[in-house]
């Protein structure tokens, strides 16, 4: 896959350490702006980086190498420190005890969680699947490895550090979608194309209450993320495979963009 990057360097990294290859991806949020991290990034004084920076209109920096380890989300085995490995949620960190900069390859993307709560905006997210591929495809050619496009190895910086980094990148970051991306870059699913009808203008915007309704992160990914309860507005009146966007606020209907503005999907069935 060939996708536009630009290049940049920083001394803020190091080689991987003994047999440690790359089978991870991170995903982070900045508390930042898109050159700002990247310099702060590129200053040997902050003592961080990221392999790869991406801003909210999609464009996309590399600052560390594929084959170097960048200095975003390290653990330790003592567990007298804050970023004790053994308080990960995944196994593979579980497991491997060894500080995980050395296993991982990470993305920062533009964004404060207190305005976004880490939702990527629509341009941010295709440059995330897309660079997530290109990466993909980067660590087969230099070490003949296969990331698997799963939950245990596309992860957030969250599930390293909880304690220290619970909302990094976020409680609304779009997992499925990326995931369901990338896995139809790769290949590996045929999209599916979804059938949109209108319905009636006057729908548009109309309350509904809902009781005990599930709400759904996608339109063709059935994983309900939670139940709602109350009055809630129909967003812009398109019925997506039997399932319509909907927004908590009537000043957010049909504004842009969707990922700020939408809250999930509904059922039909469930609208009287």
């Amino acid at each position: 896959m060939s996708i536009n990057i630009r290049q940049t360097t920083t001394p803020n990294c190091e080689d991987r350490i003994g047999d440690y290859k790359p089978d991870m991806i991170t995903y982070h949020i900045t508390e930042g702006g898109y050159e700002g991290t990247i310099e702060w990034e590129k200053n040997p004084s902050s003592g961080v980086s990221s392999n790869f920076v991406v801003s909210r209109t999609g464009r996309i920096t590399q600052l560390v190498p594929i084959t170097k380890s960048a200095w975003a989300n390290g653990t330790t085995e003592s567990s007298t420190k804050k970023y004790y490995y053994g308080r990960s949620t995944n196994k593979h960190i579980l497991e491997r005890k060894g500080n995980a900069n050395d296993y991982t390859i990470s993305i920062e993307n533009e964004g404060f969680y207190e305005i976004m709560g880490g939702a990527l905006t629509d341009m941010q997210l295709k440059a995330n699947i897309e660079l997530t591929q290109y990466i993909r495809e980067q660590v087969k050619s230099i070490y003949g490895i296969d990331i698997p496009i799963d939950r245990d190895h596309l992860i957030g910086h969250c599930e390293i550090n909880p304690k220290e980094k619970p909302y990094c990148p976020g409680d609304r970051f779009q997992w499925d979608k990326l995931i369901y991306g990338v896995k139809v870059a790769a290949g590996e699913i045929r999209e599916q194309l979804v059938t949109v009808k209108p319905i009636n203008a006057s729908d548009i915007g109309r309350a509904i209450t809902l009781v005990n309704a599930s709400l759904y992160t996608s339109s063709t990914i059935t994983k309900s993320a939670e139940r709602l309860n109350g009055v809630y507005y129909i967003y812009d009146g398109k019925e997506i495979d039997g399932r319509y966007r909907i927004t908590n606020s009537k000043e957010k209907v049909a504004q842009e963009p969707l990922s700020i503005n939408v809250l999930g999907f509904i059922d039909k069935s469930v609208i009287i």
